[in-house]
């Protein structure tokens, strides 16, 4: 099962869009304190949660790989997961980079209605 996420830093200053001349100011607390919550999520194995964490969409298109995963699988996943780096932030979508068995991997987040991350895409 290939499946993974990302951490660090606090403050950055993202370029603004071309027809708009304040920068944009991204907090990354919240991000890097849900990449530690997706990491526990999936060192618990616990299937119902770890599916709460994704978007609705990418719920549907994960549920089958989730489910079907042991309990081995998914807290393997949550430690190669300890080794994230967040790679990309916006206002409304993050990306994590970690590594396992040599290979790096990613997780995306992207900031709901609500004002909650959740998982995109792994």
């Amino acid at each position: 099962m290939a499946i993974f996420l990302i951490g660090i830093n606090c403050e950055k200053t993202i370029n603004p869009p071309d027809n708009n001349d304040d920068p944009i100011i991204v907090d990354e607390t919240q991000v890097l304190e849900v990449g530690k919550s997706i990491e526990s999520l999936f060192l618990s194995a616990d299937i119902k949660d770890i599916l709460d964490a994704f978007t609705p969409s990418s719920q549907n298109h994960y549920k089958d790989l989730i489910e079907s995963s042991s309990e081995e699988t998914l807290k393997a996943f949550g430690e190669a997961f300890k080794t994230r780096e967040l790679n990309v932030q916006g206002e409304n979508y993050a990306e994590f980079e970690f590594t396992a068995d040599g290979r790096t991997f990613s997780i995306a987040l992207s900031l709901d209605g609500e004002g909650n991350w959740k998982i995109s895409r792994i």
